[in-house]
């Protein structure tokens, strides 16, 4: 019964329990502690709330659940003698969050909705279809999409995204290796715009290495980007792991599963001369004239 009981996330978003109004960037734990909501529950235990971090200005920036994953890795450091460094902290995910950290306080951070774009154009779109789930994620395939990203990807994800296709219809990518090839564009094109923010506010965090939180097999994806990019050139440094990453951190609302391992999803067909029950969104239509969405 003495067991505090705490929530961080989108439990606390105006959509969800009970709003837990932002704390303003620049933000201490102290900060956050102020700001916690308490709510009494049916069972007579308080839930404390803990809120999110808003960033003002032209094109606000908020987080929801990683604020505490943040300051979790930061206590991890509270024994260093000098907490003063700058630093950058990397929670990949549905929405990956790049934070900028000092003297126990998130300064900024920047949001790339990497992960959920990856699962709308997976499913939503005509690249989806001509693409399946592999058994195993496919790391060269992967790396091949981070290397167009970096290396061809001047005029922007718009303009390299649908080469997941043509590949495809060329022979040059399976159907199986085009979700990790896609997963590689994304990721590739997040890392190369957080890359030029971060030299365009003239940060000493550029090129650095910084600390990733999340799940493991996720973590490495972005390692492993940051490993090819080292290879070709020798002075860039390579991503960190926290003791956090890997571990089971779960925040409501997020999700840090691998984008490669989405699962296809089937749902009712509409087509009115399709004699199946169902039509997998990931695979193309069996009567080949099929174009609703589904």
């Amino acid at each position: 019964p003495g067991t505090p009981v705490i929530a961080a996330g989108m439990v606390g978003s105006a959509q969800g329990w009970l709003e837990a109004p932002y704390v303003d960037a620049p933000a201490s734990a102290d900060a956050l502690a102020a700001g916690i909501v308490r709510l009494k529950a049916a069972c007579g235990a308080t839930l404390h709330i803990i809120p999110g971090v808003l960033q003002r200005g032209e094109l606000p920036n908020v987080m929801r659940g990683e604020e505490t994953q943040i300051f979790g890795a930061l206590s991890e450091d509270s024994s260093d003698a000098d907490n003063s460094q700058r630093a950058l902290i990397g929670l990949p995910g549905t929405h990956a969050k790049w934070a900028v950290v000092q003297a126990g306080r998130i300064e900024r951070f920047h949001t790339f909705m990497t992960g959920e774009v990856f699962g709308a154009l997976r499913e939503h779109t005509i690249l989806g279809r001509t693409m399946v789930t592999p058994d195993r994620p496919d790391s060269e395939t992967f790396l091949r999409g981070v290397n167009i990203a970096r290396d061809k990807g001047q005029a922007g994800v718009l303009a390299t995204v649908f080469s997941s296709r043509t590949l495809g219809l060329t022979g040059q990518l399976s159907r199986e290796q085009q979700p990790d090839y896609l997963s590689g564009l994304l990721i590739g094109h997040e890392l190369a715009g957080l890359e030029t923010v971060l030299k365009q506010q003239q940060s000493s965090l550029a090129g650095q290495s910084p600390r990733l939180i999340g799940n493991e097999a996720l973590c490495e994806r972005y390692r492993s980007r940051s490993h090819s990019s080292a290879a070709r050139r020798p002075s860039s440094s390579s991503m960190r792991p926290s003791a956090a990453c890997g571990a089971s951190l779960h925040r409501q609302g997020s999700s840090t599963r691998p984008p490669t391992r989405r699962r296809p999803v089937s749902r009712a067909c509409r087509h009115p001369r399709n004699k199946e029950p169902t039509c997998n969104l990931t695979s193309i239509c069996p009567l080949r004239t099929c174009r609703t969405r589904v």
